[in-house]
C-alpha cells in the first residue's frame, strides 16, 4: 500500500499519540509537569506495600493466563481470580503492574524478544526521560516448560533481588492442539509508593521477532448456534486473529500500521515512530522494526483509500465531469468527451 505525504490525518495521529501515549518530546524528553498527570496510558504502577492499591501477582490465576491456557474469552468469567486479589482490569481506577501479550508458533520456533521502556527522573524543577531498550540475549525456544523470569535494568538481565531492576520479562509456554501459545509479559519489577513518579515505567513495549509464521490464536471449539453469530463468524471466516493483547493491544506484521510507514515517513512525521528503539543500534532496531508481533496501547489499524487520480499510463485522461457529460447531446460528441475510455469499453 502506497502511503501518501504527511497530511491532517497523520498529523492528528502523531497528536494523539504524544498527548495520550508519548513520549511526546522524544525519548529524553524534558517535562515541567510531572508525566503522571500528563499522560494517560501505557503506565505501569511499582510494587506497593498499600493493600488498597494490590494487584495479582504475577504466579496467580488470571487475565494473563486465560490465552496461554486456551480458556475461551466467554469462559474467563468463570475463572477464579482469589479473594484476597484486586484485579487491574476490574478496577479502571488503579494503574496496572503488568500487560502483555499472547500469540501462538509452532512447537521448536526461536523466538527473539525486545522489551523498552522509559522512566523519568528529577532534574532541576522538571522531568527527565531515559529511555531503556533491551533485547534478550538468547533466543526463546517455543516449547512447553517451567515459566521463564528474566528481570531487567538499564544495562540488561540482571539478578532477581538487584535493586536496579526497573522491569521483569515473564514468559509462558503451553502446547494447545498442533501449537505453542505463548505468553509474554511484562511487570513494573520497582518497589515503593503510587505517588512516586520514579518508580512508574512509562511507554512500554514488548517487540517479539519469531522464525515462523504466527498462527491462530482463536481457541473457541464449539460450534455457535446463535444465528447472528454464525453469520459474524462467516463474514470474518478468512480473518485470522494471530494475537491477542492484555491490558493492552496487540497487534502483528501483516496489520501493523508502523510496517506500512517505515523508511517512507521521516521520525519527526511518523506516528508510530518507536522513540526508545533509537537507543538501540542500527542493525538491532532494523531487527525488530517491524516486529513479528507487538504490544501498542494506542491501536490503529490501516484502512486503504482509493487514488482518485488518474494513471499516467492509460492516457488520454477521459473526461469524469457530470456536468460536462450532461451538455453532450450528440453521439459523437460523448464519444470524443470521454476518450480512450468508450473505445474500451
Amino acid at each position: 500500500m502506497a502511503v501518501s505525504p504527511p497530511g491532517p490525518r497523520l498529523r492528528l495521529l502523531r497528536d494523539l499519540r504524544d498527548h495520550l501515549l508519548g513520549p511526546a518530546g522524544g525519548p529524553f524528553e524534558y517535562l515541567e509537569d510531572s508525566p503522571r498527570g500528563l499522560y494517560v496510558t501505557g503506565v505501569l504502577s511499582p510494587e506497593t506495600s498499600d493493600p488498597e492499591y494490590r494487584t495479582i501477582p504475577p504466579d496467580e490465576p488470571g487475565l494473563l493466563d486465560s490465552a496461554a491456557a486456551g480458556i475461551d474469552e466467554e469462559e474467563q468469567e468463570d475463572v477464579e481470580l482469589g479473594p484476597s486479589w484486586l484485579s487491574p482490569a476490574l478496577n479502571p481506577d488503579r494503574l496496572p503492574r503488568s500487560f502483555g501479550l499472547t500469540f501462538a508458533v509452532p512447537e521448536g520456533t526461536e523466538l527473539n524478544i525486545c522489551v523498552s521502556w522509559g522512566v523519568y527522573r528529577r532534574q532541576g524543577s522538571g522531568w527527565r526521560r531515559h529511555p531503556r531498550a533491551v533485547v534478550l540475549p538468547d533466543p526463546v525456544i517455543a516449547r512447553p516448560g517451567p515459566p521463564l523470569s528474566v528481570p531487567l535494568s538499564q544495562a540488561g538481565p540482571c539478578s532477581t533481588d538487584d535493586a536496579v531492576a526497573e522491569v521483569a520479562v515473564r514468559v509462558l509456554m503451553r502446547r494447545f492442539e498442533n501449537r505453542v501459545m505463548v505468553t509474554i509479559y511484562v511487570l513494573n519489577a520497582m518497589r515503593g509508593s503510587w505517588q512516586e513518579v520514579e518508580r512508574h515505567v512509562f511507554q512500554p513495549q514488548i517487540r517479539v521477532r519469531a522464525g515462523a509464521e504466527l498462527l491462530s490464536v482463536e481457541t473457541r471449539v464449539a460450534q455457535a448456534t446463535d444465528p447472528e453469530t454464525r453469520r459474524l463468524e462467516f463474514l470474518q471466516r478468512e480473518l485470522t486473529v494471530k494475537a491477542r493483547g492484555h491490558l493492552c493491544s496487540a497487534v502483528w506484521k501483516e496489520i501493523d500500521p508502523e510496517a506500512q510507514v517505515l523508511d517512507v515517513l521521516d521520525a519527526d512525521e511518523d506516528p508510530f515512530r518507536w522513540a526508545d528503539g533509537e537507543s538501540l543500534p542500527e542493525d538491532l532496531r532494523r531487527r525488530f522494526r517491524p516486529a513479528t508481533v507487538r504490544t501498542e496501547f494506542l491501536p490503529a489499524l490501516p484502512v486503504p483509500t482509493p487514488v482518485v487520480e488518474w494513471p499516467p499510463e492509460y492516457r488520454p485522461e477521459p473526461c469524469l465531469s457530470a456536468a460536462r457529460l450532461a451538455e453532450c447531446w450528440e453521439p459523437q460528441q460523448l464519444r470524443r468527451a470521454p476518450g480512450a475510455t468508450s473505445q474500451r469499453l
